[in-house]
């Protein structure tokens, strides 16, 4: 019953997400959280949402918030790797509602339940993609092209040795 001290622990949550975190970001574009079981927000790049609750961070109504809140809620409370899309606000744009695709996986913590959470807009994801596509598009039409003037070469070629065949056999002509 004698007070001997205190023990207190500092970990530095931004060395933490630059080498930890920000490399779960899928494009320059996504977003990072670390998010109790509960709700409460332990990290994220908008330091105004840190130790805010997910209720709390939507401050307009829209329609389907509650539906929503249900959603993210439900998957913070299961203890597995989650992939959903959801129309949400965009904090940098006015509050905005716009599709973002959401991932999670679970951490323990002791008895705790943390998820990390990326969430990247749809939009940003579908422009990447886009260029992918569009490269991938380019370079099967070269190799279709290229395809074609080879068969056509071979062709060629091989047309003109059946008509040298048949001129020799026509004339008696042995090679």
């Amino acid at each position: 019953n004698k007070f001997n001290g205190v023990l207190v622990t500092a970990i530095p949550l931004f060395d933490l997400s630059r080498d930890y975190l920000d490399n779960l970001k899928i494009l320059d574009t996504s977003n990072v959280y670390l998010v109790t079981s509960e709700g409460e927000i332990i990290y994220t790049d908008y330091p105004d949402l840190t130790a805010k609750n997910i209720r709390d961070i939507f401050v307009s109504d829209f329609l389907g918030k509650d539906k929503i809140m249900e959603v993210f809620l439900d998957n913070l409370k299961k203890d597995e790797e989650s992939k959903f899309n959801l129309a949400i606000p965009n904090f940098q744009n006015n509050f905005k509602l716009e599709p973002y695709l959401i991932s999670s996986s679970p951490i323990h913590i002791s008895d705790q339940l943390w998820k990390v959470v990326v969430v990247t807009p749809e939009k940003s994801l579908l422009a990447f993609t886009y260029k992918i596509f569009n490269s991938q598009i380019l370079a099967l039409f070269i190799i279709f092209v290229v395809f074609i003037f080879l068969t056509l070469r071979i062709s060629k070629n091989s047309g003109y040795q059946e008509a040298v065949v048949d001129e020799h056999k026509k004339h008696n002509i042995n090679s």
